[in-house]
């Protein structure tokens, strides 16, 4: 079956995606948990962060998709526990850990390229990260 419009990563359910050429069950479940872990896609090339999808199934996929862009559920640094922030699967324990001690040391962020400074966190894990964070 030929798809009229291309499905969106961040609205669609289980079913609609069930519609795109290479997303079986498993790889819809796998999808719909990232978007629930993440708060909302902001890439679509994040499908890559999903077990089981390479580059040769994202090629095929990609077309069939699109990305809304919603707004996404941030995580204000100057709040978040260490618990909520490794909801955030880009977000390991020790990396939340560092940014609670560094916050509990310095004083609140005043921005979240201020999370630059913390070891734990290299560019690409920034990179990542940073449309998931504010501070308010």
């Amino acid at each position: 079956k030929v798809l009229d419009a291309p499905v969106d990563l961040n609205t669609a359910d289980s079913a609609q995606l069930l519609t795109v050429k290479g997303i079986g069950p498993v790889f819809a479940s796998r999808i719909l948990n990232l978007r629930k872990r993440l708060g909302g896609f902001v890439n679509i090339n994040q499908l890559l962060d999903i077990y089981g999808i390479d580059s040769e199934k994202y090629k095929f996929i990609k077309p069939q998709i699109k990305l809304s862009r919603q707004k996404v559920r941030l995580l204000d640094i100057n709040k978040a526990t260490i618990d909520a922030l490794i909801k955030n699967p880009y977000i390991r324990y020790k990396m939340a850990n560092a940014i609670v001690q560094y916050r509990e040391s310095n004083g609140l962020y005043k921005s979240v390229d201020d999370l630059k400074k913390i070891y734990a966190i290299d560019e690409k894990t920034y990179l990542k990260l940073q449309p998931y964070l504010t501070i308010q």
